[in-house]
């Protein structure tokens, strides 16, 4: 076995082992939160952790380094053209440099640039590490993201697909060996009841009085996420009931585009942009549903946080969606880009207060039996312990 004495095999002797995670930022979103709950949920007896991120450090590196888990940032700029070639270029060598200083025994990536240089850049260890990459997400717009991703697939020990749609698509897109992708779902916390939160305090920050019935949607404001459409919807919607009031949780390059929308429907009155947050479990205790009209996804977070909070949710039949969201039994699934079938769920959920309320603690229910964190830490860890011991037997 030589100098691959892995944990994996021999527990009560080995070293740790040695995990670094490389992601593109480290700013709030899905596959940041993943991450998070990886770094902070691994026992730290049996891994070194540190995490990668390409681009500066943001509020998820600083929530890590609160639990003392390393963060490196490799400083990377945004750039078009020659200029961002060339940067994501010199970035290769800068992660090469640190996995060969660490001794990094599993590299894990996560999000499409991260993938690219993360792989190029293992091939530039003395000991390549064992090379891991979350797929999660089916984006339709960037062929050219598909062209890469099937050449240089080779360089991948395993894949982690976060939904079976999103499996599927990368084995008919990208041409990876089914063999060589298992699906492990994302998983959250459960919710405990909110008892704590000052309600009444924080409905006034958002101008929502007692009798508005909140609407919630929440994600980075980008295009896949298919806000035009809800508020789209919200225009119709105020119509049949007027009191009803639409927080949108999140930034991002949509949201000047979005406030202009919602200044030529009339809308300033009725949307509410509640920006980045942080306390999402407290603020989901005063919406009533929640909705996420995506374009495209892989297995978005939001829907399982809101299902655990007891909340009904509405969601597009796009990626994972489906897999998560019982239709009719936890939510409703409507075609995307449907702003009218959004508008229809909508009135259904808001005028069936038994409907919805039953809704909700079957999605409860459906998250804590199939969705918990703790089942997602532990296929995680068994992929990488499966890992470990076939890399030592091949030794």
């Amino acid at each position: 076995m030589g100098e691959h004495n892995y944990h994996g095999l021999k527990r009560n002797q080995m070293r740790k082992i040695k995990i670094f995670y490389l992601i593109t930022s480290t700013s709030i979103g899905g596959a940041e939160k993943v991450l998070f709950d990886l770094c902070t949920g691994l026992d730290k007896g049996q891994y070194e952790i540190t995490v990668g991120s390409l681009k500066g450090k943001g509020l998820i590196a600083e929530h890590l380094e609160k639990q003392e888990i390393e963060v490196v940032s490799f400083g990377l700029k945004e750039g078009l053209g020659l200029s961002g070639s060339l940067t994501s270029f010199f970035m290769i060598f800068k992660v090469a440099r640190e996995l060969r200083k660490r001794g990094v025994d599993i590299l894990h990536t996560f999000l499409f640039r991260a993938n690219l240089i993360g792989r190029i850049a293992a091939r530039f260890t003395k000991r390549p590490p064992i090379l891991i990459s979350s797929l999660r997400t089916m984006e339709e717009e960037k062929r050219y993201q598909l062209f890469l991703e099937r050449i240089t697939s080779f360089m991948v020990d395993k894949y982690i697909a976060v939904s079976e749609k999103v499996k599927e698509y990368a084995i008919t897109n990208s041409k990876i060996p089914a063999d060589r992708i298992i699906t492990i779902y994302n998983g959250v916390r459960p919710l405990n009841n909110r008892v704590d939160v000052d309600l009444e305090a924080m409905r006034r920050a958002l101008s929502i009085s007692p009798s508005d019935r909140v609407v919630m949607v929440i994600g980075r404001l980008r295009k896949e996420k298919g806000h035009y459409f809800l508020i789209e919807a919200i225009d119709e919607l105020r119509k049949k009931i007027p009191e009803v009031k639409l927080v949108i949780v999140g930034e991002g390059e949509e949201e000047e585009r979005l406030k202009r929308l919602v200044r030529k429907l009339s809308l300033t009155d009725t949307v509410v942009f509640a920006g980045l947050r942080r306390d999402i479990p407290d603020l989901l205790t005063i919406g009533e549903l929640v909705v996420l009209p995506s374009l495209w996804e892989g297995m978005p977070n939001c829907l399982l946080e809101a299902m655990a909070a007891g909340k009904p949710v509405i969601a597009t039949t796009v990626g994972g969606i489906p897999e998560v969201v019982m239709d009719g039994e936890t939510g409703i699934l409507v075609p995307p880009r449907d702003s009218h079938a959004l508008t229809e769920a909508m009135i259904r959920i808001l005028n069936q207060g038994e409907e919805a309320r039953a809704m909700g603690i079957k999605g409860r229910k459906r998250v804590e039996q199939f969705f918990p964190l703790q089942k997602s830490l532990n296929e995680t860890e068994m992929v990488y312990q499966g890992m470990l011991n076939r890399k030592v037997l091949s030794c």
